[in-house]
């Protein structure tokens, strides 16, 4: 092998190896931030739509928006681009019963330390089952028993966050 392709190879292997600490450390700190956050509903259920029937034209799936606020207590800007992570999923809880999820795969959030930043018009979706299953319980609907659970994806992991 020349001396020039091993070198290139070389640096190439160190700058790869570099990159790959520099983004593990982030992912870290910002799991570390996100630990700290705070996850809500910021609005009421919207834009409520059925589909998937099954054969007697039930809805299987039901939808519907919601707005989420992130809180950030800490002193700390947290800050999410594609490179570290991505914000991969939302889970809803309804008084520690799964009700559904939000895909949502956003790579790029931001929230300055002490603040808030309210994603707008999240589309839940829930099955016909998990409505059943907390039927009894959503006649007394508070937003404050949902729970919202956030995945995020780090370097190829996937991490859940939790209130």
């Amino acid at each position: 092998m020349k001396p020039v392709v091993k070198n290139l190879l070389i640096a190439g292997t160190i700058a790869f190896v570099g990159f790959a600490l520099i983004a593990a450390e982030k992912a870290i700190n910002l799991k570390a931030i996100f630990d700290q956050m705070t996850i809500k509903p910021n609005s009421l259920p919207k834009k409520f739509k059925f589909y998937n029937p099954n054969s007697l034209g039930i809805p299987q799936t039901v939808s519907f928006a919601i707005d989420i606020l992130l809180t950030n207590p800490t002193g700390e800007d947290f800050a999410v681009s594609g490179y570290v992570a991505t914000l991969k999923r939302v889970n809803v809880f309804y008084q520690g019963n799964f009700l559904g999820t939000a895909n949502v795969n956003i790579d790029e959030v931001s929230v300055l330390s002490h603040n808030t930043l309210i994603l707008h018009d999240i589309v839940v979706e829930v099955a016909s089952g998990n409505i059943l299953t907390n039927l009894s319980a959503i006649t007394n609907l508070s937003m404050n028993d949902l729970v919202f659970t956030g995945i995020i994806e780090v370097l190829g992991n996937e991490y859940e966050i939790s209130n």
